[in-house]
């Protein structure tokens, strides 16, 4: 039996819980890690409700830990490359792919996302929300539609929001095609997070290039 078939969510999810997080994360650049819990649904709508991540080539954007391109490939992704400006979380994530024993299907490189070219079939990313440095997920938004097919990425709910998501979708060649809330439990992960665990609303998208 195939991976992809034999691999049950909350097993995913066990799985992505327990890889390292960056140990040094900058608030300059919101390096925020996507939760085990809602990374894995991603994965798996992505997976078994559209049928964007098997045998298919995927990029994870602004990658951190690789928690979602380490779970497109255990999936069954056919190749799967992490692209992050931080050198330091790379070696994490290089770690991370190495301990679950999907090194050999996903490779990491250091680079701005801005500077990304090429063609492939599926992105995800959980791209800063803007809210540090203006209009850093306008960057990711844009590169998604640029390279890939379709677009999974995660943002900060809202009415507002959606509205403006979707227009400046469709102003840079795509169009959004699902919008799925959910609750993301984020863990303390600087100074000034009191609280031992803080949930936000978020919402994915799944962009569509038009």
């Amino acid at each position: 039996m195939k991976l992809e078939q034999r691999l049950k969510k909350r097993d995913l999810e066990r799985i992505l819980s327990e890889l390292e997080v960056n140990p040094s994360p900058k608030v300059e650049w919101e390096q925020y890690a996507s939760s085990s819990e809602v990374a894995a649904s991603l994965l798996f709508i992505a997976a078994f409700t559209f049928n964007d991540i098997i045998g298919r080539e995927v990029f994870d954007l602004g990658c951190g830990n690789g928690v979602l391109g380490i779970g497109a490939a255990l999936i069954g992704a056919k190749r799967v490359v992490g692209v992050d400006l931080d050198s330091r979380v790379l070696n994490v994530a290089r770690n991370n792919a190495l301990k679950v024993g999907v090194s050999n299907l996903i490779d990491f490189v250091a680079m701005d996302v801005s500077d990304l070219t090429g063609s492939f079939d599926t992105v995800l990313q959980n791209p800063p929300f803007g809210v540090r440095r203006r209009f850093s997920d306008r960057i990711f938004l844009k590169k998604g539609i640029e390279i890939a097919d379709v677009t999974y990425t995660i943002h900060k709910y809202g009415l507002k929001n959606r509205r403006f998501i979707t227009q400046f979708v469709l102003e840079n060649g795509g169009i959004v095609d699902r919008i799925i809330p959910m609750k993301m439990a984020l863990s303390p992960t600087f100074p000034f997070h009191t609280k031992t665990k803080h949930v936000v609303e978020v919402d994915i998208y799944r962009i569509l290039k038009n």
